[in-house]
């Protein structure tokens, strides 16, 4: 989930203004629920939590669509075929997934859901190497996506009126590529069920909701880092689930623009050594506030480190129930 790319570009100040709900590591053991209500018993989402316990997580894999126990220990293939990309839809109760070239769901209400074909041979090549691929909910300003908000993106949003669109992104003149998107359209029984997970979903959350509260600049990182705003540099977002924030240790635009973080404890004031601080952006973290996922990796908030490793080349993945988005 997050705001819309010009937004998380170019106020990247006010990017996740998030309070703390307990300490790294600690616990928060609700029922997994679905669209935000108890999952169904017998629901594949009761079942992946009563085998592989709570939290559960979602993620790509060449291998497949696998659920994964957020210690990494036990896994299920869900879909056992080659994924790209993975979202989970806590708002409609589904996983959207798929190869790089169409958008598939798995619906998690479903006792045994076999996977559904939203659309297929989507253009697949562009300058960054693939598309970005978006869900998004239209008026009520939320999205899940991969890729880079100001880059090609494939956006199939929800609604009364389902549409499929692409986006050639702000750093391109692309005239070619929202054309052969267009020409994918949406089947009349896509569009009625696409209607009807978005009813299904009304009145529910993406993400958790967190408190707006603005954490205090960090200070010591060198303004010459962000030469395109000096100011940004030193700017924290608190991590949600946790006592830590996130720093802005450089910033640039080239094609486009790059933020890079780096993870902090204000208790010790000191910037955590560890491989997951580098790279914590558009990434879900548990409930509990333990384990992240991103990019079809599960990393544990403590000394533990990687529990499973992600698939070279694929995006995404997220948690079954509640859970906390940390966006780009």
């Amino acid at each position: 989930m997050h705001t819309p790319w010009l937004r998380r570009v170019f106020l990247l100040t006010v990017l996740v203004v998030l309070v703390a709900a307990g300490a790294c590591g600690g616990g928060n053991k609700s029922a997994t629920t679905v669209g935000g209500t108890a999952a169904p018993a017998g629901s594949l989402a009761a079942s992946l939590e009563a085998e592989l316990g709570v939290p559960v997580a979602i993620v790509p894999a060449k291998a497949g669509l696998l659920a994964v126990s957020a210690d990494g220990a036990r896994q299920r293939t869900l879909v056992p075929a080659p994924v790209d990309w993975a979202l989970v839809d806590n708002r409609a109760g589904v996983v959207w997934f798929g190869t790089r070239d169409a958008i598939r769901l798995l619906d998690l209400s479903l006792p045994a859901p076999a996977p559904e074909d939203i659309v297929t041979e989507l253009p697949t090549e562009v300058m960054e190497g693939a598309p970005g691929i978006v869900i998004d909910y239209g008026a009520s300003g939320v999205e899940l996506a991969i890729g880079h908000p100001g880059y090609h993106r494939i956006i199939l949003t929800l609604g009364d009126a389902p549409a499929l669109a692409g986006d050639s992104g702000a750093w391109t003149d692309d005239e070619e590529f929202p054309q052969a998107v267009a020409a994918r359209s949406l089947s009349p029984a896509t569009r009625t069920r696409l209607i009807e997970l978005w009813r299904r979903g009304e009145g529910r959350a993406l993400a958790l909701d967190a408190p707006a509260t603005t954490p205090n600049k960090v200070a010591g990182v060198d303004p010459a880092n962000c030469p395109d705003d000096e100011s940004m540099c030193g700017e924290a977002s608190a991590i949600p689930g946790t006592t830590l924030v996130r720093v802005i240790v450089s910033f640039s635009c080239g094609d486009a623009c790059h933020p890079e973080y780096r993870v902090y404890d204000p208790a010790t004031k000191q910037f955590i050594d560890a491989p997951w601080t580098a790279s914590l952006q558009m990434a879900w973290l548990s409930a509990d506030g333990r384990a992240v996922v991103r990019d079809g990796a599960i990393t544990r908030l403590d000394a533990t480190g990687t529990v499973f490793a992600a698939t070279e080349g694929v995006e995404g993945g997220g948690w079954l129930g509640p859970s906390w988005y940390v966006p780009f």
